[in-house]
């Protein structure tokens, strides 16, 4: 068989009478494991570690280099057992982690062995890659981080910058590999990065000088570190999310306490303003690395510097006047009348007839009393789901056709102002405005019992039954009174759902409600609510996390609501 350490290049074909010539150009494969591969083996290493002698230091120095300079002698020196081996890379790591752990132990006890090979090591990451998509060539960046468990910051910021130079492939091949990595062994990966972003981040902070954020100091292995929170997001949460957390955050987080956020600030202290803000944007696009408590902190200080922004250009700053009786009309004439910038500002509401109250008045209490106007059925905005109590768009063009814009700013204001706005919406929302596909699990909170009906067509498993069902691929919707059959695909009424085309009726169908049916209505609630919380940093939260700061930890007795129109403005004001 021909060797492998080289490549075929068919430059000349020759064809005529009864012969034919090929002429063929040899060329050196980049990435090949030769027949002599320098690799760690047992007996090598029990002389490295037992040998004290000058003389043959000199030796194994040059061992160790030869060995650990190598992407390929690395590879070799771990390879998994031969039946794991052949299996392909979307499978398995090809590593041996645990001989890789062993090896790790065993040199940590001889500071000058392990010394030698951070040395090593140290050459290899300044080197370019030769194959930098192939999965075998980037097993020894699961190798490495094993033999950096002692915190060698240096190295692990080598690390980081090799990682962050790979080619888009290569660094979907690797994020391949993460995947498939034990669990322990990925979450030391994920503390290894997180212990070195914590101390990273200040390396110029001074607890009693001038705040300093170490933007450049960090950002590669922050990109890192988002490449392996995503590997643990598709893989289903390998770990917990809070082993991303970096606790370090919190000391910025608490030192913009230090920072009076008032006017006279931000005009005398631009500065510091530049690194609030520097800091507050790394944040924004690490997200992950900050708990619930400190994002909430985060997103309010920017709502605070936009609305600081705000008075010191616009002065007086705007508020909405609206008649207790006529509530709805003049938030809506408020809303389509003002300028883009106004919602930069501290929202502020006066009620007429009510004392002007400073600081935002009655905000709280109004959302709370438009929020009950616009949920009753009598109002007719909402499509009303009576086995869940929740609401979602309607399928039926509203007499006030910008009406889920307006709404979607409502809860833009909401958010920018620390506001609770309790419409009864789903999960899925939150997840569209995060870009997040809904899923069968949102439809059945939507609606339990046509939730529960697709899991039955999911769990069936014969054939005959659907035929009995008589299901095709239509919905039946009713609309002005009338039911109208809408198809989930073309030609859907024609296209029967059998045993093997069942998940794509039930995808379809949940595609159907949360995206096909209210396209145009989601798109004007989301262009609202961007526009009504003008701070990006609201894209830090996670679905969930949105909900719940908008929606509060009230219980709402929706029942009760409902059976009110207009609800009377609260005799207690809250501030």
């Amino acid at each position: 068989m021909k060797n492998r350490s080289t490549l075929d290049k068919v430059v000349k074909i020759i064809a005529g009478d009864n012969q034919s010539i090929v002429l063929r150009l040899e060329e050196k494969n980049a990435y090949t494991v030769m027949q002599t591969l320098a690799t760690v083996e047992e007996e090598k290493v029990a002389k490295w570690l037992s040998n004290s002698d000058r003389s043959c230091w000199n030796n194994i120095k040059w061992n160790i280099n030869l060995i650990f300079s190598s992407a390929a002698c690395i590879n070799g020196s771990f390879l998994q057992q031969r039946e794991e081996k052949f299996r392909t890379f979307e499978k398995t790591v090809g590593v041996d982690m645990s001989a890789v752990l062993l090896f790790f132990k065993k040199i940590a006890a001889k500071p000058k062995v392990f010394a030698k090979v951070k040395s090593a090591l140290k050459i290899l990451l300044h080197c370019p890659l030769h194959a930098p998509t192939s999965p075998e060539a980037l097993r020894f960046f699961l190798v490495v981080p094993v033999l950096l468990q002692n915190q060698d910051f240096d190295l692990l910021s080598q690390l980081a910058e090799a990682i962050y130079k790979l080619p888009q492939k290569g660094k979907q091949a690797l994020e391949t590999l993460w995947s498939n990595l034990e669990v322990c062994f990925f979450k030391d990966v994920v503390s290894m990065f997180q212990r070195f972003i914590g101390v990273n981040m200040f390396l110029k902070y001074k607890q009693n000088s001038d705040w300093c954020f170490n933007k450049r100091g960090c950002i590669m292995s922050l990109k890192v570190f988002q490449m392996l929170y995503e590997v643990n997001c598709r893989s289903g949460f390998k770990i917990h999310e809070s082993n991303f957390y970096v606790p370090e955050v919190k000391k910025i987080i608490l030192n913009l306490d230090r920072f009076p956020l008032d006017f006279n600030f931000l005009l005398r202290f631009k500065s510091a303003c530049s690194d609030i803000n520097l800091a507050l944007y790394v944040f924004s696009q690490f997200p992950f690395i900050l708990n619930l408590e400190d994002k909430i902190v985060v997103h309010e200080t920017h709502c605070k510097i936009l609305d600081l922004e705000y008075l010191a250009t616009y002065n007086p700053p705007s508020t909405m006047t609206v008649r207790e009786q006529d509530l709805l009309q003049d938030t809506w004439r408020y809303l389509r009348n003002a300028e883009e910038i106004c919602f930069r500002q501290s929202f502020k509401v006066y009620f007429e007839g009510q004392p002007d109250i400073k600081y935002g008045g009655l905000i709280q209490d109004f959302f709370t009393i438009i929020s009950s106007q616009l949920c009753i059925p009598k109002a007719q905005v909402f499509r009303h789901f009576e086995d869940s109590h929740h609401i979602w768009f309607s399928h039926e063009v509203s007499t006030e056709e910008d009406i889920y814009f307006l709404i979607g700013n409502l809860f833009g204001i909401a958010l920018q102002n620390k506001s609770i706005i309790a419409l009864p919406f789903p999960l899925a929302l939150f997840k569209k405005l995060a870009n997040i596909e809904p899923t069968l699990e949102d439809l059945k909170e939507l609606s339990p019992d046509i939730g529960r009906i697709l899991q039955l067509i999911l769990d069936e498993r014969y054939d005959d039954n659907f035929k009995s069902m008589m299901l095709d691929f239509t919905v039946v919707e009713e609309r002005k009174g009338s039911r109208i059959e809408v198809e989930l695909k073309e030609n859907g009424a024609n296209i029967p759902v059998t045993l093997y085309n069942r998940k794509e009726y039930v995808d379809a169908y949940v595609n159907y409600i949360f995206n096909d049916s209210v396209k145009k209505q989601f798109e004007d609630f989301a262009r609202g609510f961007q526009r009504g919380c003008p701070s990006a940093t609201w894209k830090m939260f996670l679905p969930l996390e949105l909900r719940n700061i908008l929606f509060g930890h009230t219980t709402y007795n929706w029942d009760q609501l409902e059976k009110v129109e207009c609800a009377p403005l609260p005799q207690s004001l809250h501030y």
